[in-house]
């Protein structure tokens, strides 16, 4: 289930293959925002995540997925964010206690949360958490 980069194309109109398994989402909802791009690239452990994270919590509201370079600046990102790979996410669950959602989160295996004032981001990458709120 862990291919690197298993849904991806240069604008989200144009992937192909969308897996069945994850019906409560669409790659325009992923796609990198801004004037640059509409591009979107998510690793398939992580949207796997984000479905199971769905089915648990209810919908959810998708704030930022994949970034591309100049968006990711432009937001300011970490240079090294795991956006840019397709493996994070920042989401909210609109009425919900954030730290509920990120226990939520780290329960159907996410490995990396951060707390924000009103969402939180989830990744893939090495176990940590930070408080940003």
């Amino acid at each position: 289930m862990d291919h690197y980069l298993m849904v991806g194309a240069d604008h989200w109109s144009k992937v192909k293959d969308w897996p069945g398994w994850c019906a409560n989402f669409i790659p325009h909802e992923l796609a990198s925002k801004g004037p640059d791009s509409s591009a979107v690239w998510i690793n398939s452990r992580a949207l796997w995540l984000l479905q199971k994270l769905r089915d648990v919590r209810g919908p959810l509201h998708i704030n930022s997925a994949y970034r591309t370079e100049a968006h990711n600046h432009n937001v300011g990102g970490a240079p090294q964010s795991k956006h840019r790979l397709g493996q994070a996410l920042d989401i909210e669950l609109r009425g919900a206690d954030i730290s509920e959602l990120a226990a939520a989160a780290r329960a159907v295996g996410f490995t990396g949360i951060g707390y924000y004032r009103t969402f939180i981001h989830v990744d893939i990458g090495p176990a940590r958490e930070w408080d940003e709120r």
